[in-house]
């Protein structure tokens, strides 16, 4: 065999230090991270959104908002349940340290006025435990396509919290 057809392959892998949304850099941790948590919807190959956390939106363009309805009975690995005060959370997070995939601080109305995770947003409401509402300032393809990003991937609150 000549050297020419050897054939030459690299390989490069990214580890996350930790598991925080906001501080994912590379695409091998943006596999890793979406593999260990879940985004609210998952877009398809044929450009279709599916079901992933919410077992339904609502996108209301004239409205300019989004309603998402999480299954009910989901649970974190700790056998905690998800709830929509942890996607307001991990959501919020993203909004704070400025995640380098979504301009939600622009997008969410309100978003751009919080200083602190305990602030209040005026695009986020909590509608009970399973349905979450965003309100956006503009309205576009891309607002559904965020929270399909494993950067929206949504986190447990009291776990992140307690430490």
């Amino acid at each position: 065999m000549c050297f020419s057809e050897v054939p030459f392959k690299v390989s490069t892998y990214f580890f996350p230090l930790n598991l925080d949304t906001s501080e994912i850099k590379g695409m091998s941790g943006f596999i890793f991270l979406h593999n260990l948590g879940g985004t609210l919807i998952l877009l398809g190959q044929t450009d279709r959104y599916f079901s992933y956390l919410s077992k339904a939106w609502y996108p209301a363009w004239e409205k300019k908002e989004i309603i998402f309805e999480l299954h009910e009975n989901l649970k974190f690995s700790d056998g905690s349940p998800i709830t929509t005060e942890d996607v307001e959370f991990s959501i919020k997070r993203l909004i704070l340290k400025d995640s380098m995939h979504l301009g939600l601080r622009e997008l969410i109305k309100g978003a751009d006025k919080i200083n602190s995770i305990d602030d209040k947003v005026a695009g986020i409401k909590i509608i009970d435990k399973y349905k979450i509402r965003f309100l956006f300032t503009k309205m576009s393809p891309l607002n559904l396509y965020i929270f399909s990003l494993p950067d929206s991937t949504i986190i447990s609150k009291k776990q992140l919290k307690n430490g």
